[in-house]
């Protein structure tokens, strides 16, 4: 079959050309509003310029041990280092120097004092040593006086002075018999006298004893003394025993002794041992300090040794010892 014929294409629409704005005599003023509505506002006036601040102290942190290290504020911790204000450092370091200064004057003040009262210490301790130098010399007078009192009211009772006479003689000739001897010294001992202490201090000879009770079983009864042997109570409480040839003595004990008034008694310790002038060392052992009858440290004696004295006057001098024996010097005046 035939192709259809095509169809005619139908005319475009054609725009409305525009029309020529019409002139007015507002126009230009209408258009100048617009144009100031539609531009960027104005930009702001300049603000004048500050002064730099100025810059803050970095101050590191002091060491521990650093006693000159400056102080800084904890609260304002950034780190390793702090952020303080110098002034305020400055101000604390000085009312620090003031406090440490302030320290050292009440420091000083009290070291003064201290010496002030070490001094009026030094002063006390003095005078209390000085209070007791007189109160030792004021008991050694008031003990001097009691003995001297006690020497002049010693007065032997009539019934002793026949045995005193048989122990002076005794004393000068030997020729008295040992029993009539100790008859004599019984007879005293029992009329119980009163011995001074003044009266015995010096020295005395040994002239006569009977030894006690080992030694008679040992050596027999002793009689006279057939060597030199002279006891020394010494004034400071000191006492000697020696045996001499001439004036020189071969052996001689030292020591203390103290009095008892009341019983007219004196005990006795030996310290030392003297041979031909030489001491003794100090070291010796216990056992030979014992066997030489001398006072051994911490031990206590089995029998204090002492002298109960029985009677005494310008030449003789009886007692008994604390082993049993009795004893009859002659006062020696060399």
């Amino acid at each position: 079959a035939p192709a259809p014929a095509p169809k005619p294409m139908a005319p475009k629409p054609t725009k409305p050309t525009a029309k020529a704005p019409e002139t007015s005599p507002f126009s230009g003023l209408v258009g100048t509003i617009r144009k100031s509505i539609r531009s960027e506002p104005a930009a702001p006036a300049p603000e004048p310029a500050r002064a730099p601040a100025a810059p803050r102290a970095l101050i590191p942190i002091p060491e521990p041990d650093d006693p000159g290290a400056p102080l800084y504020d904890p609260s304002k911790d950034q780190g390793r280092y702090k952020l303080v204000d110098v002034d305020i450092l400055k101000q604390k370091d000085e009312a620090l120097r003031a406090a440490i200064m302030k320290a050292s004057q009440k420091d000083e003040q009290l070291a003064s004092l201290l010496a002030q009262t070490r001094n009026q210490q030094s002063e006390l301790d003095q005078l209390r040593q000085q209070v007791q130098q007189l109160s030792q010399g004021a008991a050694k007078a008031a003990e001097v006086a009691q003995q001297q009192s006690e020497l002049e009211e010693y007065i032997l009772p009539p019934e002793s002075k026949g045995a005193l006479s048989v122990l002076r003689e005794a004393s000068e000739d030997r020729d008295v018999a040992p029993d009539e001897v100790y008859a004599a010294i019984r007879a005293l001992e029992r009329q119980r006298l009163q011995v001074p202490a003044l009266a015995v201090k010096g020295s005395w000879r040994l002239v006569f004893t009977t030894g006690t009770a080992k030694t008679q079983q040992d050596f027999g009864k002793i009689n006279y003394v057939p060597f030199k042997a002279v006891q020394a109570f010494g004034e400071g409480g000191e006492i000697s025993n020696g045996i001499f040839v001439g004036p020189v003595p071969i052996l001689k004990f030292k020591g203390t002794y103290k009095w008892l008034a009341y019983r007219s008694r004196m005990e006795f310790d030996f310290e030392d041992i003297e041979a031909l002038g030489v001491y003794t060392p100090d070291n010796l052992p216990d056992p030979v300090r014992n066997l030489l009858g001398l006072k051994v440290d911490g031990v206590d004696y089995k029998k204090q040794p002492a002298f109960d004295f029985i009677a005494v006057d310008d030449k003789v001098l009886v007692a008994r010892g604390a082993g049993g024996g009795v004893a009859l010097w002659v006062r020696e005046e060399d």
